[in-house]
């Protein structure tokens, strides 16, 4: 596979060099699993612990390696390759300045199709949460999967699991993020879910396609109100409905969105298969042209309201 055609997947993990073999042992493995999937690795550029070896499996299986690193990780801790030690090892190579780490993040976050994260420290811990949080408040739409190598991540699940029992979350925790228990999974994640994103289903249609179609309608109707209207002769004109498009637009965007998000728990059965997305064209039309219709009426509604009010001034 070309790699400007390959699947991007972004891996948070640690560097440090006394991390457990077991952790290091599951590094290389998803490495391995990236490469022979035909996906493109992006890590943070580090040289050793788990990032070390996830990248090292991955150059050996044949795959490509981005890193995308900190100045700082190269002269002052020394944990991170540089341009020479990456050109060496075939690894495409990103070095971002700056007084924190935030734009590193950012670019992580945003070179991959998805999302892996395996046991790290307080640097894995934070990116993680970034991530979670801009997929929570909808600056990213992101899959993300937590690979939680034996249990090291059951204190992060039971904590999303009591925000969203106290209430504390928007919408429940297996929206944002799902865990597993090996690298095999997580691989099948990434391939289920950007094959979810390329095929067309309405089915469980979700908030945020919604949301955009109304915040559309609402939009339109202060044009629509102010414009000059005759109700009683049948002429009404209605300049504002121009921005009608962007809310057949959004119906559109809601009729093809994925739904791997919603469909999945939080912690997936291990012997739960990976879900499959068929097309729904009919039902996708059906739910368009009447969420259309009901716009439609409600706007002359609110038009006919208006004209009887100013008819009785």
């Amino acid at each position: 596979m070309d790699a400007g055609d390959a699947i991007r997947v972004t891996v948070f993990a640690s560097a440090a060099g006394t991390t457990d073999v077991a952790l290091v042992e599951a590094a290389s493995d998803l490495g391995t699993r990236l490469a022979r999937a035909g996906m493109i690795t992006v890590f943070g550029g580090g040289n050793a612990g788990c990032m070390g070896a996830l990248s090292g499996a991955a150059l050996a299986a044949g795959g490509y390696v981005h890193g995308i690193t900190h100045q700082k990780f190269i002269t002052h801790t020394k944990t991170g390759i540089d341009l020479e030690q990456a050109s060496s090892q075939g690894i495409r190579l990103d070095i971002v300045t700056g007084n924190d780490l935030s734009e590193r993040k950012l670019r992580l976050i945003d070179a991959g199709h998805c999302l892996v994260c395996l046991p790290g420290g307080t640097g894995t811990f934070d990116e993680l949460w970034m991530a979670i949080g801009m997929v929570a408040t909808h600056f990213r739409k992101l899959p993300i999967v937590v690979i939680n190598v034996d249990g090291y991540y059951d204190g992060t699940i039971a904590q999303l699991e009591r925000a969203e029992r106290d209430g504390l979350l928007r919408q429940p925790a297996r929206e944002y993020v799902t865990f597993v228990g090996t690298p095999a999974e997580a691989v099948d994640f990434c391939l289920a879910s950007v094959e979810a994103c390329h095929t067309l289903s309405v089915e469980g249609l979700d908030d945020e396609p919604r949301r955009r179609a109304v915040t559309a309608t609402l939009e339109a109707l202060p044009s629509v109100l102010s414009s000059k209207m005759d109700v009683a002769s049948g002429t009404v004109l209605v300049s504002g409905l121009v921005r009608v498009p962007s809310f057949l637009k959004a119906l559109g965007d809601a009729g093809v969105r994925a739904q791997w998000q919603g469909s999945r728990p939080l912690v997936p059965a291990k012997s739960e298969p990976p879900p499959r997305f068929a097309p729904n064209f009919v039902r996708g039309v059906v739910v368009g042209i009447g969420l259309s219709v009901s716009a439609v009426v409600s706007a002359l509604a609110v038009l006919a309201l208006v004209a009887g009010r100013k008819a009785r001034v």
